[in-house]
C-alpha cells in the first residue's frame, strides 16, 4: 500500500525546482524519523501500559475457541515486527536517498560549489 501511495504521489506531483526537491527530501526524511521515534514510541508505551495492540487484535479479529489469547499475541507480535521493519527501512532508506549522487548534485549546485555539480554530472554520464 505504501508503494501505491508513493507511485500516486509521484504521478500527480508537478515538476519541482532543485530547491523544492531538496525541501521535499528533507521533509520526507523528517517525517520518517518522527514516525520511527515518536509514532513507534507512543505505540510501545500504549502496549506496555494498556496492552493496546493485543487488545486490538482480540476485539477486531476472530480466533478459534481456546486460541484467542495466544492467537492475538502471535498476530500482534508479527504485525509489530512488520511495522518496525518498515519503519527502519524507510528511515534509513530516505537517509540513503539523501546521500545519493543525484541529491549531492542538487545540493552542490545550489548551496556549495557550482563547479562540483559539473563533476557530479560528468560522473553520472560515464
Amino acid at each position: 500500500m505504501l508503494l501505491v501511495l508513493y507511485i500516486a504521489v509521484a504521478a500527480i506531483l508537478p515538476s519541482l525546482s532543485a530547491k523544492q526537491t531538496l525541501a521535499l527530501h528533507f521533509l520526507h526524511t523528517v517525517f520518517w524519523r518522527c514516525f520511527h521515534s515518536f509514532g513507534l514510541g507512543l505505540l510501545l508505551r500504549e502496549q506496555s501500559e494498556r496492552k493496546y495492540i493485543v487488545r486490538y487484535f482480540m476485539s477486531h479479529y476472530y480466533y478459534p475457541e481456546g486460541y484467542v489469547r495466544q492467537g492475538a499475541l502471535e498476530e500482534a507480535f508479527t504485525n509489530w515486527k512488520s511495522l518496525y521493519n518498515m519503519s527502519v527501512c524507510m528511515t534509513y532508506g530516505v537517509y540513503r536517498l539523501r546521500r545519493s549522487r543525484a541529491l549531492a548534485y542538487v545540493v552542490s549546485s545550489i548551496f556549495l560549489f557550482p563547479h562540483m555539480a559539473d563533476l557530479c554530472n560528468a560522473e553520472q554520464l560515464d
